[in-house]
């Protein structure tokens, strides 16, 4: 098959256009032009959209069927199941606590089923609405759209493995166990910043033509920082107050996380939901945002006067 840039060549020569031609007919150098053809970089989707107008072709769909992307989740997500799986197995033989400092590996391993099944299911079925952010309204390049989900998924499982790999090889070491929540801070980073980085990298692809849809990130962003605040908070309330793990002291702060958890994941739905029908006036997501920061903060101070209270 013909790579892009050969066929924006042989398209080219066909209607007698030299490539400056070209070049003036999309507001680009001519290098840029020959960069295409010889297949050093490859044309965004709207250049791809300008090119196929002036050829009166479909050079989009024709980009991507050429890169088939495979999809390696349910190996990943098999070896973060085998990881849990064996983690349990060792601890029954040892006569060791079946939730332990380990604990983590399980929060990770729910995580990791709930994004598997999620995502596959988006993937499959090609149904975008679970997808925070995402506006059917908006022109989308879907074959892009789901290449980036799968990019998502397969980042963030290959993250939770690594992760918890660590976090096995930390509680067979008997290290200390105060380690455990810094390490625990460090994965919602990386975590967060590998679905950032993803979105980052196909922003400028994913849509056929340039959209003003500023803001319809905002409610996964709120969501993610609001994770992170928790994850902080409850690192330094259980450091600054020496509060040890299965204890009824931590089983009490776990009320409070709950609360969080769930506030933030309904506002996240409820708002996205609000901004995706919000058409002829834009809903006021500012005042939604700063309504759940104070929020937040309310709850993030009772976890903090409740563990000054132990």
């Amino acid at each position: 098959m013909n790579t892009i840039g050969e066929q924006i060549k042989s398209l080219r020569q066909q209607k007698g256009m030299t490539q400056q031609e070209l070049a003036d007919l999309l507001f680009i150098t001519r290098q840029a032009i020959s960069s295409y053809e010889n297949g050093k970089t490859t044309p965004d989707l709207q250049t791809l959209q300008r090119l196929g107008e002036i050829f009166n072709t479909d050079l989009i769909h024709l980009s991507t069927a050429a890169k088939p992307i495979k999809n390696y989740s349910a190996f990943i997500y098999m070896s973060i199941v085998l990881m849990a799986v064996i983690n349990l197995i060792v601890r029954m033989n040892l006569g060791l606590p079946l939730i332990g400092e380990d604990i983590f590996v399980y929060i990770m391993l729910l995580m990791a089923t709930t994004l598997y099944f999620i995502f596959n299911y988006v993937i499959k079925n090609e149904d975008y609405t679970l997808i925070a952010g995402f506006d059917s309204s908006l022109p989308y390049h879907y074959p892009t759209l789901k290449k980036m989900i799968l990019s998502i998924l397969h980042v963030v499982l290959i993250d939770i493995s690594g992760f918890m790999l660590l976090f096995l090889i930390l509680v067979y070491l008997d290290v200390n166990t105060k380690i455990f929540p810094l390490v625990m801070l460090i994965f919602i980073i990386n975590f967060i910043g590998s679905i950032l980085l993803v979105n980052y990298r196909y922003k400028d692809q994913l849509l056929l033509k340039k959209i003003d849809n500023a803001g319809s990130q905002i409610p996964l962003f709120v969501f993610l920082g609001s994770v992170f605040s928790l994850v902080g908070m409850m690192w330094f309330v259980m450091e600054h107050f020496n509060i040890s793990n299965n204890t009824p002291e931590a089983m009490k702060l776990l009320l409070i996380l709950f609360s969080y958890l769930i506030y933030n994941v309904a506002w996240m739905l409820i708002t996205d939901n609000k901004m995706k029908k919000a058409k002829e006036k834009p809903y006021p997501y500012v005042r939604s945002v700063v309504i759940t920061v104070i929020i937040n903060l309310v709850l993030l101070a009772g976890l903090y006067l409740t563990a000054s209270n132990f």
